[in-house]
Formats: C-alpha cells, structure tokens, sequence
C-alpha cells in the first residue's frame, strides 16, 4: 500500500484529523474531496492540504485505489451516492464501510448496499 489513510472529503474535520496524524508522524495521507476545484470551495480545500501536508488526489479510485484505511468524512447528502462505488477489491470490511456511509445519509436505505 502506498498511502496509510485515505480521507474521501477534505474539510473542516479531515483537515484537522490529518493535522494530528501527522502530527504524530503519520506521513503517508491522500485526500480527495469533489469539491476541490470548485471556483470558491477548491481553493480553502486546496491551501488546507497543502498546510498539512496531504496529497489530493486527481480522482476517487486514485484516492482509495492504493490505501490502508478509509476514512470517509462527506456530507450527510452525499455519503450515500459516495457509499454506491465499486468497493470489492477491499475485500473483508467493504460491507461495513458501505453501511457506515449509508447510514450516515438515511438510516432505512443502508441495507440495499450492505450484504
């Protein structure tokens, strides 16, 4: 694995998360966030990466595709669309994330995504 943690949305919570895993020398984080080349929204997730040291990645099979953990910090009103990718190459905890990110957004739809 190339990258230890893996944030999928890169704000206010991944930010400081990440400022304290490296903090505590974990070095190897990639974030992605879809907003972060929005006109208005990219640049503060952009100047937050680069103040702590976090790669972002160009996409989100770059961001998971080559990570240990997982650590999907998106908004309620989008975990559910994010919790719909293809996840099987994750093998043993795929169903939890996926029930983790669902439940985030509707508690009743999670079971359609979990097995």
């Amino acid at each position: 694995m190339k990258n230890l943690i893996s944030f999928i949305g890169f704000g206010e919570a991944a930010f400081h998360i990440a400022n304290g895993l490296r903090s505590e020398g974990l070095m190897e984080i990639i974030a992605y966030d879809v907003n972060q080349d929005h006109d208005k929204l990219g640049e503060i997730i952009r100047n937050r990466a680069q103040e702590s040291g976090v790669i972002l990645a160009d996409s989100l099979e770059e961001a998971y595709g080559d990570s240990k953990f997982i650590v999907s910090l998106t908004s309620a009103k989008v975990a559910y669309n994010v919790a719909k990718g293809d996840y099987t190459k994750f093998k043993v905890w795929t169903d939890i994330y996926r029930y983790e990110l669902c439940c985030t957004y509707s508690k009743g739809r999670h079971r359609q995504y979990s097995t």
